[in-house]
């Protein structure tokens, strides 16, 4: 029995293996076929893959084009969608003609459609201007559409448009406005949003507020986000929620929270693969480690940018990595490895007209060759950066002359070919036709005449072009007057060759002022936005009268708050006084202004904070430029501000020991100001 369950055994192993070698052969029969089949074939094959190809690169054009000979029969709301679709083909292709068709559209709209047909052409239109144009101009389409849409109370599209128009504002540099329809469109998300939707809405609040200056208040929001990241894993939040934290903290001066953050982002953008956003992250961090001398590390976050704008092409972006390389290097203190950088930098900059890099460049080149003992290539450098920066500077009010300038010369050129070829013609007319010399005589005496008439325009007209000249240059003066304190408008206009000019200083004996409103928030309620802007001109026209009648200086107004110091750019020896006294007259104003009041609601109250230390100060920018301050003082000043009370002036103890003499204060006991660990603090007595 056993040897016949062996025998069946056997047998059905046997026919196992004939099945499986028949199947085997039956593959590779059907193989080869199938392979003398496609090469066979091939070029059909291909041919049809190519036209596959071809017809998707068409596809679009085609479709437009389709889209076009619709249009031509078409009217009212049809024609209103057809033009709203050309507008989406050409939006998908970055083509700026999209904002042609999509204003056909709204002028459509306007007369024979719906409303919200008229809200989603305003709509489409400010998204092609926000995103193709000018955010600026996007803004009043917007307006339109979401005025239609309130009425409507269609919720989702409120909230989309409020985004967008927020991001229109922040672009423009209105933050005030941006914030106020950022914190509409979180409204919004609350009562009908996903988890998503509300945490997007805290970023672009969070966005609104580092631009109102407000760090604090942004980070309370990213912390909510970065809690929703850990119920729903979005690591483009999460990045981009990381990357506005650092922001957040830089501005609090808390440079290594910040650096944690960035390498936090950047850990994750590697892992996910996010290089839409790795050179952003990549360049903070290099600037963040240089800010805190860690080179090695900057080093490697620059060659990094650099490697991913390698790819990209782009010559500006490669040019400012060299240049961050050459810093970073300079910073280390090796120079030649700092010099082989910026060159680079400097040749891209020179070959691409980068104006803004060529004049780093040459600034930095003159500092490493001085470190390096060259004192004669440094002198060079400096003196081509002190002759490239004004001449950058101005370059912006110059543009309209040279295009009159060059209208100027195709005018002359033109004329001059004419001349050239009606001379040439009757050089031929002489040589060939000898019997016509008295017409000869007659056409070059016209053509005389004409060159007289020609130069006598040409001599009024560059009289008339002086005279503008003069006028563009007289404007510059007056605007650049404005902007900058006289002393540094002096430096610009009256720099010695043989010494360059710095447009950066350090000041040892300085006062700085700074003044916020308690109640800023609640007086706004009260007033239109036209209404709000007129009423705080009048009081900041005030406290400019009073700093500049106590020999201080006015920097900046920041939304509600104003800075001003004395003591720089020249020096003071009251500076303190000064200050102090201009402290009690700001405070006296804002109380007999609120006495004065019919309406007490529109009353505001101060918080005044002061310290003096040293600052650093100069030129910020190169095409909006402002002089600004710089330094811990500031920030302490600041901090002053922030610890004082209403209708109180808050002075430090550096202050207090340099004016005790002179004026009665209050002693305050020590308080914990974060980031400074205790300080003493003292109200002057008004």
């Amino acid at each position: 029995m056993v040897k016949t369950k062996i025998v069946k055994l056997k047998k059905g192993r046997e026919k196992g293996a004939r099945i499986f070698l028949f199947t085997n052969k039956l593959i590779i029969f059907f193989w080869k076929k199938i392979t003398v089949l496609f090469w066979r074939n091939m070029k059909k094959i291909l041919i049809i893959v190519l036209l596959n190809i071809f017809t998707v690169v068409l596809f679009a054009d085609s479709y437009i084009d389709s889209l076009k000979i619709s249009l031509e029969s078409s009217k009212g709301l049809k024609r209103n969608q057809i033009l709203l679709q050309i507008a989406n083909s050409y939006q998908q292709q970055y083509d700026p003609i999209s904002i042609k068709y999509a204003k056909q559209a709204v002028t459509i709209a306007e007369k024979c459609c719906k409303d919200s047909v008229i809200g989603i052409s305003y709509k489409k239109l400010a998204d092609l201007l926000l995103t193709l144009e000018s955010p600026r101009n996007s803004i009043q389409y917007y307006k339109k559409s979401i005025s239609i849409f309130e009425i409507a109370n269609n919720e989702d599209l409120l909230a989309k448009l409020y985004n967008n128009i927020s991001i229109a504002f922040q672009r423009s540099d209105l933050p005030e406005e941006s914030f106020e329809y950022s914190s509409k469109v979180l409204e919004i998300r609350k009562r009908t949003g996903t988890p998503l939707q509300i945490a997007k809405a805290k970023l672009t609040v969070g966005n609104s507020l580092i631009s109102i200056q407000q760090p604090e208040e942004a980070i309370k929001i990213y912390s909510d986000v970065l809690d929703y990241f850990k119920k729903d894993r979005n690591y483009q939040i999460y990045v981009k929620t990381l990357t506005n934290l650092a922001t957040c903290e830089n501005m609090l001066s808390n440079y290594e929270v910040a650096i944690n953050y960035l390498e936090k982002a950047h850990t994750v953008a590697v892992e996910q693969g996010m290089n839409n956003v790795l050179q952003s992250i990549s360049y903070n961090l290099a600037l963040s480690y240089s800010e805190l001398k860690k080179y090695d590390k900057a080093l490697k976050m620059y060659f990094e940018v650099l490697k991913i704008r390698e790819k990209s092409g782009k010559v500006k972006d490669i040019a400012g990595a060299l240049n961050g390389i050459g810093r970073a290097f300079q910073g280390k203190k090796e120079y030649n490895e700092s010099l082989k950088y910026i060159k680079k930098s400097l040749d891209l900059s020179l070959k691409n007209n980068l104006d803004n890099l060529i004049v780093i460049n040459y600034r930095m080149l003159g500092e490493i060759y001085k470190n390096l003992g060259e004192n004669s290539l440094s002198s060079d450098y400096l003196l081509k950066y002190a002759d490239s920066l004004p001449v950058y500077l101005e370059k912006v009010y110059t543009d309209r002359i040279g295009e009159l300038q060059n209208n100027l010369k195709n005018q002359q050129t033109e004329a001059e070919n004419k001349i050239l070829k009606k001379e040439s013609l009757i050089n031929d007319l002489i040589l060939w036709k000898q019997k016509i010399l008295i017409y000869f005589f007659i056409i070059s005496s016209f053509l005389l005449l004409i060159s007289i008439i020609f130069i006598n325009k040409r001599y009024h007209d560059k009289k008339r072009d002086g005279e503008i000249l003069k006028k563009e240059k007289d404007k510059s003066e007056i605007l650049l007057n404005n902007i900058l304190p006289v002393k540094v408008v002096e430096d610009l206009q009256n720099r010695d060759l043989a010494k360059p000019i710095l447009y950066s200083d350090f000041y040892e004996d300085v006062t700085i002022l700074f003044t916020d409103f308690v109640n800023f928030t609640d007086f706004c309620t009260h007033l239109s936005p036209s209404n709000l802007i007129s009423e705080l001109n009048k009081i900041f026209t005030a406290f400019d009268e009073i700093i500049e009648k106590n020999h201080c200086e006015r920097i900046k107004t920041i939304g509600d708050s104003y800075l001003a110091v004395c003591g720089m750019p020249e020096k003071n020896k009251d500076h303190v006084k000064n200050i102090l006294t201009a402290s009690k007259e700001i405070l006296s104003y804002l109380k007999n202004r609120n006495m004065n009041l019919s309406d007490k609601s529109l009353s505001l109250d101060i918080r005044i904070g002061v310290h003096s230390g040293n600052v650093i100060g100069g030129i910020v920018g190169i095409r909006k430029f402002i002089y600004d301050v710089f330094g811990d003082s500031i920030n302490t000043a600041s901090r002053m501000e922030t610890y004082s009370k209403s209708m109180k002036i808050n002075v430090s103890e550096n202050t207090y020991n340099l004016s005790k003499a002179l004026f009665s204060f209050e002693e305050r006991q020590e308080i914990n100001v974060k980031g400074k660990g205790k300080m003493k603090m003292y109200f002057l007595e008004n």
